[in-house]
């Protein structure tokens, strides 16, 4: 299965891990189709090509 860790060998498929923001460097998750987090992508946009930027928001709910 792709969501079964791999490396890490503390922590199971389906297991609940609690973090705080403190916790949290420049991740991104998704949240009611919209992008959160992901600062650094979104800095790369400036970089990228119309259709790149492009693909990346439909795909990943960038704004």
């Amino acid at each position: 299965m792709a969501n079964e860790p791999e490396l890490v060998r503390n922590v199971v498929f389906g297991q609940n891990i609690e973090f705080t923001r403190d916790d949290i460097s420049d991740r991104g998750y998704t949240r009611n189709g919209h992008q959160v987090g992901s600062f650094t992508v979104c800095v790369t946009f400036k970089k990228m090509s119309k259709e790149e930027a492009d693909y990346m928001r439909t795909q990943y709910g960038f704004d």
